[in-house]
Parts: structure tokens; sequence; C-alpha cells
């Protein structure tokens, strides 16, 4: 199986060389790349700091770096469309800037089942609702306001997916082919940056 990775920052650059640095001791045949989500502008001057560490190093453009901090999902959907699906990979981890991971992928990762999406700290909604992770809350209210996941229709998770499920770890495992299928075939969009995930009865997308 092919990893890529994909590493969301918008700043606090020397942690994220000592965090591509890591990736690369414990993943040296991964190809490390980068979603910067600051002002595009300074895009040259941050690929020159982090020179040598990540494969690439791209940013989306005409959005406002608030934009692409809480629309994790549409920020990875857009890299995947216009970059990513040049790399050769079978599985793309997305990871955030500020999480420290002191082994090898494969081994993180042992138990996901090919193909499918693999989370964190997954849980239904109602039980992570009025946490201290603002961050969550926030991603649920923006969800809910785009008419996400039926998060307030049982009808819709009875017939569809079952109850409506999160995850409070800023990372995520995801197949190639949900990559592409992300926003067809009336698939409503994982909110990356939130956690929140479309769930069918294994509490995966296949």
């Amino acid at each position: 199986m092919k990893r890529l990775v994909l590493l969301r920052f918008h700043g606090a650059l020397p942690v994220c060389r000592n965090r591509g640095e890591l990736l690369r001791l414990f993943n040296p045949d991964t190809l490390i790349c980068g979603l910067y989500g600051g002002d595009e502008r300074h895009l040259p001057a941050v690929r020159r700091r982090l020179d040598g560490v990540f494969a690439s190093i791209r940013a989306i453009p005409g959005r406002e770096p608030r934009w692409k901090w809480q629309h994790g999902d549409l920020a990875v959907a857009a890299w995947f469309r216009e970059h990513g699906n040049e790399f050769p990979f079978d599985v793309l981890h997305v990871l955030e800037w500020d999480l420290l991971l002191l082994d090898a992928l494969d081994r993180l990762h042992r138990n996901v089942p090919a193909g499918a999406v693999g989370v964190r700290e997954y849980a239904q909604v109602k039980a992570l609702e009025g946490t201290t992770r603002l961050w969550f809350n926030s991603a649920l209210r923006y969800a809910r306001g785009r008419g996400v996941m039926g998060l307030d229709d049982p009808g819709w998770q009875a017939r569809a997916v079952g109850p409506a499920a999160g995850a409070r770890s800023p990372a995520l495992r995801v197949s190639r082919r949900a990559l592409g299928l992300q926003g067809r075939r009336g698939l409503p969009p994982a909110h990356f940056s939130g956690g929140l995930r479309r769930r069918d009865g294994a509490g995966a997308w296949q």
C-alpha cells in the first residue's frame, strides 16, 4: 500500500519543520506534502523556510486564511483535485500541524481496513456536543448550517447511515477512491477539520 501525507498548517513554521522531519524519520519511503492555510502571498517565503522537508507545498488561492482553517474538507478536496491526484498513492493521511506522531504510519493504522476512512476518538455526535472542544462545537454548527449529514433528521440517519458521528483527533486516513467520490453521487462531504464523518454500518466510508 502506497501512502502519501498531507500536512495542513497555517504558520508556526519551526514546529512544521519538526513535524515534517519526524514524519520522514519514521516513514522514509513516504512522500510528505504541505497544504499552507495562511496568506498565499507568503507562500514563496514559506517554501524557502521549509525547503528540503516537503515534496510539495501548496495553498488554496483566492480564499481568506480563516476559510482555509475552518473549511478543511473543501481545502483538501481542492488540493486533491488540482494537485494531489498527480501523486501515486493508495491512501492519504491528512494530518494537522500540531499532531505529534512517534511511530510509522503503517503501524499506527495497521487495524484500518484497506479502502476505509480511518479516524481516531470516534463517537456519536450526541456524545461530543457540549464538550470543551470548542473547534468541534464550531464545526457542528457549521455542518448544520450547511445541511451536512442530516444531523437533525432522524429519518435520514435511520435510512442512510445510522447516527451521525464525529472524531476529535486531528488525523484522517482516507483512500484515493474516497477522495475521488467526495462531492459525487450525493455524498455529503466529510468535514475534515471538524472531524464530522458520514458513517455506514461498518463505521467508515468504503
